[in-house]
C-alpha cells in the first residue's frame, strides 16, 4: 500500500550508508560478523510535496568449518526496516485527493482522502548454507538455502494496520564449474524463487478514536521465479581485473482477488 500520485514530477534523493565487518580464524573454524546501515531521503519543493524517510539495518553472523574435502559455512542474519511517507500542499487551491493503492490497481476507500501519512516497519530474518569442496578445483558446489520472513506492517489510518506484507525468499541453488589457476574463471548456474503475500485488514467502527480489525484477507499474490546462467573472469592480485556475464530468465506472476463485500 502507497501513496498515489499522478502528478509527478523530479524529486530530490539523499542517500547515506556505512557498513563494517569482521573475522577471525580459530584452528579449522572461521567466524565472522558484519553490519550495513542504510539512510535515505527523498523529497520534492513543489506540489504535491512528497517525502519519504527510510532507515535500514541488517546484522549478519557466520561459521565456517574445513572438513577433509568440503568447507561448509552457516549465516544467519536479522533485518529491520523503517519507513515514514508523507505528502503536502502548499498552493492557495490546497490539495488534491490523496489515494491509499492497495495493489494492481485497487486503492483503501475508507481510508483515501485525508490520510496523507503512512508508516512502514518490518522485520525479517535470512539463513544460509554454502557447501564448496576443497580439493576439486575444477568444480563448485555451493547451495543456498535463503529463508527470509520479512513481515511489513502499514501502519497509519488512526494507529491502524491497514495491510501486511510477508515475503518469502524460498530458496536459492547455485552449481557451477571453476579453475583454481593463475587465470581465475568460472561458470555456474543459478536458480532462485521468492514468494509474497499480502494481507488487508478489515477494520470496524472506530472507539475512542482507534480502529478494532475485524478479520484479515490474503488478497495479494506473487511468485518471481529466476534462472541465470553466468560467467566470470579475474586476473591478479593486489590490481585485479574482474569481468562477468550474465544471461537469464525470470517469470513473474502476480494476482489480486478483488472481492466486494455487503
Amino acid at each position: 500500500m502507497f501513496l498515489g500520485d499522478t502528478i509527478g514530477g523530479k524529486t530530490h534523493v539523499e542517500t547515506y550508508s556505512f557498513a563494517g565487518g569482521t573475522a577471525f580464524h580459530k584452528k579449522r573454524w572461521t567466524f565472522g560478523a558484519s553490519i550495513t546501515c542504510r539512510a535515505m531521503q527523498e523529497y520534492r519543493q513543489t506540489d504535491p510535496r512528497m517525502r519519504g524517510i527510510v532507515t535500514n539495518l541488517v546484522l549478519q553472523l557466520g561459521a565456517k568449518y574445513a572438513f577433509k574435502y568440503n568447507e561448509v559455512a552457516l549465516g544467519i542474519g536479522s533485518l529491520f526496516y523503517k519507513q515514514t511517507n508523507d505528502v503536502d500542499f502548499y498552493r492557495e487551491e490546497g490539495g488534491n485527493k490523496e489515494y491509499l493503492f492497495t495493489g494492481l490497481g485497487t486503492y483503501n476507500g475508507r481510508f483515501s482522502g485525508g490520510n496523507k501519512e503512512l508508516y512502514y516497519k518490518a522485520t525479517g530474518y535470512q539463513v544460509e548454507l554454502n557447501i564448496i569442496p576443497k580439493r576439486a578445483s575444477w568444480c563448485v558446489y555451493n547451495r543456498a538455502i535463503s529463508i527470509r520472513s520479512l513481515y511489513s506492517d502499514i501502519n497509519k489510518a488512526k494507529c491502524f494496520a491497514l495491510k501486511t506484507l510477508y515475503i518469502f525468499s524460498n530458496g536459492s541453488l547455485v552449481m557451477g564449474w571453476k579453475n583454481n589457476k593463475d587465470n581465475h574463471w568460472s561458470v555456474y548456474g543459478q536458480v532462485t524463487q521468492q514468494k509474497r503475500l499480502g494481507d488487508e485488514h478489515i477494520a470496524g467502527d472506530a472507539s475512542g478514536g482507534e480502529y478494532k480489525q475485524l478479520t484479515s484477507l490474503t488478497l495479494y499474490h506473487q511468485v518471481v521465479r529466476s534462472y541465470a546462467l553466468s560467467a566470470l573472469y579475474h586476473k591478479g592480485n593486489q590490481s585485479a581485473f574482474t569481468t562477468k556475464i550474465t544471461i537469464g530468465y525470470k517469470d513473474y506472476n502476480e494476482t489480486y482477488e478483488k472481492r466486494t463485500f455487503y
